[in-house]
Order: C-alpha cells, then sequence, then structure tokens
C-alpha cells in the first residue's frame, strides 16, 4: 500500500490481515473447543489475540498473555496513563504542556469507556482485547525490559522477560552471505537493512564508509534476529529506526530515548547521514552494549517458562493486587494519578532531549549497524 498515512496503513493492516488472521483462527478453535473430548486447561496467547481470548473465556480456560513489544496503551489496561498512545509520536522525556494533557486526557477517556463497558456487560467484539475482564488476574509477558520500554508502575502478575528467543544460538550464516562477509575489509563496518527496502533506497544509502547487506531472501535470514528491535538490542549492536505505522513509531522512539541508537520520521527513508553518524558516535554501541546486558539478566524463555508453570498451577493468584480484582479500584486508582502527572509538568532528560532520531540493534559481531525499515 502505497501511503505514509498511520491510520491508513493501520486499517490496511487489520482489514487485510488480522482481522482474517484472527477470525479464521477463532473459527478453528472454536470448532475445536466445541467438539473436543479433551479441552486445554490452560494456554498462552500473543498480542493482538482477538476472539480467541473470548472463546476461551466463554469455555472457561484459563490463560496468559504476551506482548511481543512494549507496553503501550490503549488495548493494554496496565500502561501508565502518561504514555502516548503509538500514533502520537512523542517521547515522555520530552513533551510539551500541550502533549502531555493529550496524552493523559485520551488515556482517561479510554479509561472511562472502559469502565462503562463493564459495568454495562458490554463486549468489545471487533477489539476484544479493550474488555478489561480479558486482562483480570492474567499473567502478562512483555519481551522487553525497562530501559527500553518506558519504566512504569506495573502490577506483579506483568512481567518483563526479555526476548522469548535464545539469539545467542543463531544459525550460521548460509555459506554466499558468509563469503560476502569475508570479503569485507577488517576496518570496514557492515550495516544490515531489513524488511521494508525498496530500490528507491539504493541511491540514499551508498558511502566509501561502510559495507551494506541489504534485506535478504527467506532462507539466507539463518543468522540474523529476525525483524524484532528487542532482539536486535540483544545482539548488543545500535540500531536505526524507519517506522512507517502501527507501534512501530513508539518501539522506535524508545530505543532513541533509551540512547541506544536513533529514530527517522515516520514514513522517512534511509539516510548515509543517519548512518554515518550512529557509526561515527560511540555513545550508541556503548549503550546498545548496556541494553544488551539487562536484557540477558531478565531470563528470557527459562524465565517465561517458570512463570508459565506457576500459573497453570494457580500459585501466581497470590499476586494478584485490588487493582487486578476491581476494575472500580483501578479506575480510581488511574484518575488520581492523571491528576498527579498534570501537575508535575514537562519532564526533562538530559541524555535524550535533544535526540530527534531512533535506532535499533544488528546481528553476529560481522555486522555493525542494523537499519529497521518496516
Amino acid at each position: 500500500m502505497s501511503t505514509n498515512s498511520t491510520r491508513k496503513q493501520l486499517l490496511n493492516v487489520m482489514n487485510n490481515l488480522m482481522v482474517p488472521y484472527n477470525d479464521g483462527l477463532a473459527d478453528a478453535m472454536e470448532s475445536y473447543l466445541k467438539f473436543a473430548q479433551m479441552k486445554p486447561s490452560f494456554a498462552l496467547l500473543s498480542m493482538p489475540f482477538g476472539r480467541v481470548g473470548l472463546l476461551l473465556q466463554k469455555y472457561n480456560i484459563d490463560f496468559a498473555v504476551n506482548i511481543p513489544t512494549i507496553l503501550v496503551p490503549p488495548l493494554v489496561p496496565w500502561a501508565a496513563p502518561y504514555v502516548p498512545i503509538p500514533f502520537h509520536h512523542v517521547s515522555v522525556h520530552n513533551m510539551s504542556f500541550f502533549d502531555r494533557i493529550m496524552v493523559l486526557g485520551f488515556n482517561a477517556l479510554v479509561n472511562f469507556f472502559r469502565a462503562a463497558a463493564l459495568s454495562m456487560d458490554y463486549k468489545f467484539t471487533l477489539v476484544p482485547e479493550m474488555g478489561w475482564d480479558l486482562w483480570q488476574g492474567r499473567l502478562v509477558f512483555i519481551n522487553s525490559i525497562p530501559g527500553m520500554d518506558y519504566t512504569q508502575p506495573l502490577p506483579p502478575l506483568v512481567q518483563y522477560t526479555g526476548p522469548v528467543v535464545d539469539v545467542k544460538k543463531m544459525e550460521p550464516f548460509p555459506e554466499d552471505v558468509e563469503q560476502w562477509l569475508e570479503g569485507v575489509p577488517a576496518d570496514m563496518p557492515v550495516v544490515y537493512v531489513s524488511f521494508g527496502t525498496v530500490a528507491a533506497m539504493l541511491a540514499s544509502l551508498t558511502s566509501p564508509d561502510f559495507y551494506t547487506l541489504w534485506a535478504l531472501p527467506k532462507p539466507q535470514q539463518a543468522g540474523l534476529p529476525g525483524n524484532s528491535a528487542t532482539e536486535s538490542m540483544a545482539l548488543g549492536v545500535p540500531l536505526i529506526g524507519y517506522p512507517q505505522f502501527g507501534d512501530q513509531p513508539a518501539v522506535c522512539q524508545r530505543i532513541a530515548d533509551a540512547g541506544a541508537g536513533i529514530s527517522g520520521p515516520p514514513g522517512g527513508w534511509v539516510q548515509t547521514t543517519d548512518v554515518l553518524h550512529v557509526l561515527q558516535t560511540e555513545r550508541y554501541a556503548e549503550r546498545a552494549a548496556a541494553m544488551s546486558r539487562l536484557l540477558e539478566q531478565f531470563g528470557g524463555v527459562s524465565r517465561a517458562a517458570d512463570l508459565l508453570e506457576l500459573a497453570v498451577r494457580g500459585d501466581l493468584k497470590l499476586l494478584e493486587t485490588p487493582l487486578e480484582s476491581s476494575f472500580t479500584e483501578r479506575f480510581k486508582y488511574h484518575a488520581t494519578h492523571h491528576s498527579q502527572i498534570v501537575r508535575l509538568g514537562r519532564v526533562q532528560s538530559s541524555d535524550t532531549s535533544k535526540l530527534r532520531y531512533k535506532v535499533l540493534p544488528i546481528p553476529p559481531a560481522r555486522l555493525h549497524l542494523y537499519i529497521l525499515s518496516v
């Protein structure tokens, strides 16, 4: 779809990808649950989970939720009220007073409608994730860490795990890619451009200062972290992000705020000047390495598996707070929190207030910079 409009791109993805996918999955699951003699007692859903969550609720099957990127409103009710929605392209560290009012006002309005819907027993059939009862008392994984995501107060059942793939056990590059890398002079950095690149970028990413490895066909992507910003950051390589729509601007902004990369404007294209800036500025590589060390300590797959086992046994019910057992209490908490944040005014950050862009990480030690253009 040839448009840089976030709204149009999101509608296109929803109508032509997410809705058909979720409906097909839900229909297949409903057929199974309706006739199966043995039903599962527990499930793990990944966002967005659509009607599948309603089906599990209907058949009294408990479940946990995995969020593969970051914690953002309005779908996730646990996101702090000062966190912007993905389409509001601002950083929490340098919002204007007007931006702050807009963010808090929107999140307050969403929570009001959530409370009203719950009181009337209304089901959000188009976007089931908006229903409070689907989140109430659930274990929630976030495949990120505080620092990469905005730090915010969360209940004990909401857990950061870091990436849920072992980036240190990635397969080697295919032979032809490895041969190409071996031909790169030892003193020259390699920049990998991933996902969504087009021929028009070629003219804007030509430089005698680095080698460029363009987006590879699927069979040749062994040895690379896919297109996940978290997986890339786990490898300790700075990243330049060129977000297009959805939560991409929010993810890129967080990495820029963490100082581990820069972000181009939504809908932008790869620029040689951005690449040279990141390659020649040591603080990006240093911060990406620090991020990698932090991500490693959050446990990844093994920690997520341990928590799931406790959830299946029902042990995590002991971690449920009053905010989770009562939406009324949660709504009152949000209302109080909103008024406190408005009084705080503008948040300053000595490190990141001047950042205009955002960067993302990259694969093996042979690569020096990762560019994510999605």
